[in-house]
């Protein structure tokens, strides 16, 4: 009668799931329940005592951030504010103070700049004269003492400890030697830089608190926390990770030799400024990365607006030829890793690797495929077949192309399995050159 004994739904889902790990039953559907009881009351008989201080609490960040927004008495319209204020910001200091002013790597009219200085005070990030002093000596003496945020002294410095200790003798003293006459050249600049204190609390802490008790009767407490103090601080912190994580974390695919890296999250946050092994490499290229892809370059979608519309002008960019030089003298390897498919891509690197595709013996990626072996190794055969087309001349218009290797291999694969390829991060594309 114990053995037809049927446990309960809830004990079904809870309990009996976690028996399959302290036993030695492989099929608990068909086991009679006699053995399922027995095991139970011999594994709570010399069960371990529990310890609960034998690990340390870590809090969930992303939990307590969605819990504060989710529990907070802010209207819901009133995120609105934070949120647009975060995009103004944004492009205040990266379309700004950085592209524009610290890099001049394009034109502005005065429309335009009256606009970008506006969005810039909102960010309440100094006034963009100083902002753009300090990055450029960052890109002269990077990483050297200096370097404002010398990324050499550690993850914190770089992010936020260098705004909390006096700054070091070299920065001040290589500082006084960088040419600012263009910025000193600019009335709209220097109003701002000359009424700064009186401007900024107006635009990035007074208005912002106003707007959303004055709209959707909000109380003070929400409007200056949420709309105002939040959105500060966050926004400060995406600027920051650009100086910190992108310093740190990525690949190098255009010089190997420096910290600056492609970090696709930074860029995500900041509007494009995470592709920042390009953007040390080549400081003036207005998109600062090698691609204007909009979806992770919000800045350069807004700067060719403005420049469609007459406003900006002058944007300057790196030759494909000059950039292929430098990847393949300097860089790490990784720079297919990006790239494939964006709207600056040409044409024709498309259609050379999707017609080789056909040029791969279909026998030699079955063969492997049925072996079970790693993908990677089909990735190999077909790369080696592609190596042995370059007597026929057959690569000869896809050059060097680590985008046309890659995407190559892609249709081929897909083409005689259906099977995805997967990058080849690591291999050698001199065959192709």
């Amino acid at each position: 009668m114990m053995d037809n004994f049927r446990v309960p739904r809830k004990v079904n889902r809870h309990v009996l799931k976690a028996i399959r790990y302290i036993t030695d039953i492989e099929n608990l559907d068909y086991a009679p329940f006699s053995d399922i009881q027995e095991h139970v009351k011999y594994t709570m008989r010399n069960r371990n005592p529990v310890h609960r201080l034998d690990f340390q609490v870590e809090c969930s960040l992303f939990n307590l951030t969605m819990l504060g927004v989710l529990s907070t008495s802010a209207d819901r319209k009133a995120y609105a504010i934070p949120f647009a204020l975060y995009v103004v910001s944004g492009l205040g200091i990266t379309a700004g103070a950085h592209r524009l002013w610290a890099h001049r790597s394009y034109k502005a009219k005065w429309p335009l700049r009256v606009l970008l200085v506006i969005f810039n005070t909102v960010a309440f990030q100094d006034a963009a004269y100083h902002w753009a002093r300090d990055h450029r000596v960052h890109h002269k003496y990077s990483e050297t003492d200096a370097d404002p945020h010398n990324a050499t002294r550690g993850f914190f410095f770089s992010h936020i400890g260098w705004l909390l200790c006096k700054k070091h003798p070299e920065v001040k003293a290589k500082g006084k030697g960088v040419d600012l006459s263009d910025l000193r050249a600019d009335p709209i600049l220097m109003f701002q830089k000359k009424h700064y204190f009186i401007l900024m609390p107006l635009a990035c802490f007074i208005l912002p608190t106003v707007a959303p008790m004055y709209f959707w009767g909000e109380s003070f407490v929400n409007a200056w926390f949420v709309a105002t103090m939040f959105r500060w601080c966050f926004i400060l912190n995406v600027t920051w990770l650009v100086n910190s994580a992108a310093h740190k974390f990525g690949g190098r695919p255009y010089d190997r030799f420096i910290n600056p890296s492609e970090n696709i999250s930074v860029a995500m946050l900041a509007f494009g400024e995470g592709w920042h092994n390009y953007h040390h490499v080549f400081p003036w290229d207005y998109k600062t990365a090698e691609f204007g892809k909009y979806s992770l370059n919000l800045t350069t979608a807004f700067i060719d607006f403005f420049a469609k519309i007459g406003w900006a002008y002058d944007l300057k960019s790196v030759s494909p030829d000059i950039i292929k030089k430098r990847v393949k003298r300097t860089g790490d390897g990784t720079h297919a890793t990006w790239g494939w498919g964006d709207k600056d891509q040409p044409k024709e690197e498309i259609d050379d690797a999707e017609s080789l595709a056909g040029f791969v013996p279909a026998e030699l990626i079955n063969r492997h495929v049925k072996s079970s072996l790693l993908m990677v190794n089909v990735d190999e055969i077909i790369y080696q077949s592609l190596s042995n087309l370059t007597d026929l001349g057959i690569l000869a218009r896809t050059g060097s192309s680590s985008y046309a290797i890659r995407h190559t291999i892609k249709c081929a694969k897909i083409k005689y399995t259906g099977i995805p390829t997967c990058d080849l991060d690591s291999r050698n594309t001199s065959a192709f050159s």
